[in-house]
């Protein structure tokens, strides 16, 4: 949701609760001021009734004026009170309904004369005022919310330009363009930190990376030369005459440089994969890299005596990086061959929407999932460098594939989904 929809909404709900909060605290103050009114003029009419018969004015011609009804009581009575009533009655010549009647009476001692005068009005009813109130502040919301629809509008275009502007800087930042953010001034002082702030990130983030990326390609490049001039003397040793115990300490030590040069590519190649420098933007034929990869590994498969099923749907095409495509199977069906048993078996299968490598094998010494993790392998006096799975899970990654790792009756499974 939009930052300008949730304050939208914010605001809505906020209008909304104020004016059912007002309406109600309106209501009671019309109801009152209703009724307050109403006595008062009754009051007045009464009053006044019995002002005009002390001075002398005719009964008759001052009653029923203003619903006025005058009654004349025993003169030794004691004079009454105000005396106010709320009731229901009919208001002609609306025979068909009742609506609210408040009347009001007092008794009068005049001359030697004692007058009982009376009045009634009608008033609106509660829930007449509440239907009329309802109305009222119906059309105060629709307005308030068209108001509030263009404000949004405005808002989202002018207002929050900038940080809108900041948000596509953040998503279209990449760090092989080497160029550091660069957005436009803005007049929210809010907004203008935000922007130095990101532009000095983004800065500082092309700095580390630049060291960062120098350190590894330089620190790989200096190992492999080593490694090499190693290798090369040891290739010298081994044509000379030399005793089976001595071949046999140089045929360790090739195989552990051989392990070194395998351990620095790989890691070389997972920090690139982690710097995000392979895109997964071609169309792969992965049907045929994975036949041509499952050619390649025919030989090591017969000279382990295992035996291999596939089941290839032809033709299925992926977006991702084709380089990363066939170090994926390549390290997938490595895996599955090195971790076998004696007279094991292995499955390929592939169709549009996964592929999925089986081998039989021992009974996993860690948890699976921990298999993807750097250096972690199921048998640590293994040969294997320990990064084939964590090479293959950050492509997986690099190329929006998800990946996963299952074990049951004897059988590893390993299935990678495209998306």
């Amino acid at each position: 949701m939009k930052l300008i929809s949730k304050l939208t909404l914010w605001y809505i709900a906020i209008t909304t609760i104020v004016l059912l909060i007002g309406g109600f605290i309106l209501f009671k103050a019309i109801l009152y001021e209703v009724d307050r009114e109403a006595q008062r003029k009754l009051y007045i009419w009464v009053s006044l009734t019995a002002e005009q018969i002390e001075q002398g004015a005719p009964v008759d011609s001052v009653e029923h004026i203003n619903n006025i009804k005058i009654n004349e009581l025993d003169f030794e009575a004691p004079e009454q009170p105000f005396v106010f009533k709320d009731t229901m009655g009919i208001f002609p010549p609306k025979e068909y309904g009742e609506d609210r009647k408040i009347s009001l009476s007092k008794s009068y001692k005049i001359g030697d004369r004692h007058y009982h005068i009376s009045t009634y009005s009608f008033v609106a009813e509660p829930d007449e005022i509440i239907f009329g109130l309802s109305k009222s502040l119906l059309v105060i919301l629709g307005i308030l919310l068209l108001i509030l629809g263009v404000l949004s509008l405005i808002i989202s275009r002018k207002v929050l330009a900038p940080f809108n502007s900041a948000l596509l800087a953040i998503k279209n930042f990449d760090l092989k363009q080497k160029e550091p953010m660069l957005l436009p001034e803005a007049r929210t002082s809010e907004f203008r930190e935000l922007n130095n702030f990101l532009e000095k990130m983004s800065e500082k983030v092309l700095k580390d990376y630049r060291i960062l990326k120098e350190f590894s390609e330089n620190a790989s490049h200096e190992i492999q030369t080593p490694i090499s001039v190693i290798r090369g003397k040891l290739e010298m040793l081994m044509a000379t005459s030399i005793n089976e115990e001595q071949a046999s300490y140089m045929s360790a030590i090739q195989n552990a440089v051989q392990k070194l040069s395998n351990v620095n590519q790989s890691l070389l190649l997972l920090t690139r994969l982690e710097n995000r420098e392979y895109s997964p933007d071609q169309e792969v034929n992965i049907s045929e890299k994975l036949n041509n990869a499952l050619v390649a590994f025919h030989e090591l498969i017969q000279m382990r005596g295992l035996d291999y099923e596939s089941n290839i749907e032809p033709e299925v095409v992926i977006r991702a990086h084709p380089t990363l495509v066939e170090i994926m199977l390549s390290n997938l069906i490595s895996n599955a061959i090195r971790h076998n048993i004696k007279d094991g078996r292995i499955g390929v299968e592939l169709n549009s929407g996964q592929l999925r490598i089986e081998n039989t094998g021992e009974d996993p010494m860690v948890p699976t999932g921990e298999l993807f993790k750097r250096f972690k392998k199921n048998n640590q006096s293994s040969e294997s460098t320990g990064l084939g799975l964590s090479i293959v899970s950050q492509i997986c990654e690099v190329n929006n594939f998800t990946i996963d790792y299952s074990f049951g009756n004897g059988i590893h499974s390993i299935v990678v989904k495209f998306q």
